[in-house]
C-alpha cells in the first residue's frame, strides 16, 4: 500500500505538439486529393545562394500534367524547418484540377517562381535554385530534389515520409535533399 505522501505526490509532463491537426489534418489532404482526382503536388525552390525558398502550389490540368501557380510564399532561407513544413502543407492543400487551362499563350518567362526570384535570366534562376517537389499520397510524403546540371537529367534525391510527420521534419527533408541535390551537381 501507499503511504500518504506516495499518494499525494502527482506526476505531470508536458508534450509540446508542433503540428496543429485540426487545422492541417491528414483527411483534409486526402480530400484534396479526392476533390482533384489526383495526388496533391507543391514545388519549392530553394537557393542556399540567394538565400530564398519560393514555394508554390501545383494545378493539376489532367493526370500526370501539372502547372505551378503564383508562389504561396517566398521565405528566408534560415526561415526555421517547422515554418517550411507548414506553409509547403497549406501549398498542398491549395492543389486543385483545372482542366481548360491554356498554357500555349504563356512564355517561359512568365513562370511564377522565376518571376518571383528577381533574377534577369531564366539561366541564372536554373542554375541557382534546385526544384523540390512534394507529393502527397494517402499514407506518405514523396519529397524529392532534382539534381541541376545536363549531365543529370532524371536524377533526383528524395525520400517518403509519413504524411502525418511533424512540420519541422517535413522542413528538414526538403533543406537535405536539396543540398544533397547540389552537392552531386558539383561532383
Amino acid at each position: 500500500s501507499l503511504s500518504l505522501a506516495q499518494q499525494s505526490r502527482t506526476i505531470s509532463w508536458r508534450i509540446e505538439v508542433s503540428r496543429d491537426f485540426s487545422r492541417f489534418s491528414v483527411p483534409s489532404l486526402v480530400a484534396t486529393a479526392k476533390d482533384a482526382g489526383d495526388d496533391p503536388h507543391s514545388t519549392v525552390y530553394v537557393s542556399q545562394a540567394a538565400g530564398k525558398l519560393i514555394i508554390c502550389p501545383t494545378t493539376s490540368i489532367e493526370k500526370g500534367f501539372y502547372h505551378e501557380q503564383q508562389p504561396l510564399s517566398l521565405i528566408p532561407w534560415d526561415t526555421p524547418a517547422e515554418i517550411l513544413g507548414q506553409n509547403v502543407w497549406e501549398s498542398l492543400l491549395l492543389f486543385r484540377k483545372i482542366p481548360s487551362l491554356n498554357l500555349r499563350s504563356g512564355k517561359k518567362s512568365d513562370w511564377p517562381a522565376y518571376r518571383a526570384s528577381g533574377l534577369k535570366s531564366i539561366r541564372d534562376f536554373e542554375n541557382q535554385y534546385v526544384r523540390v517537389s512534394v507529393i502527397a499520397f494517402s499514407n506518405a510524403l514523396r519529397v524529392e530534389a532534382t539534381v541541376p546540371g545536363d549531365m543529370a537529367e532524371g536524377l533526383f534525391v528524395g525520400r517518403v515520409i509519413s504524411n502525418a510527420c511533424e512540420f519541422e521534419q517535413l522542413g528538414d527533408w526538403i533543406r537535405l535533399s536539396s543540398q544533397c541535390s547540389m552537392r552531386i551537381a558539383e561532383q
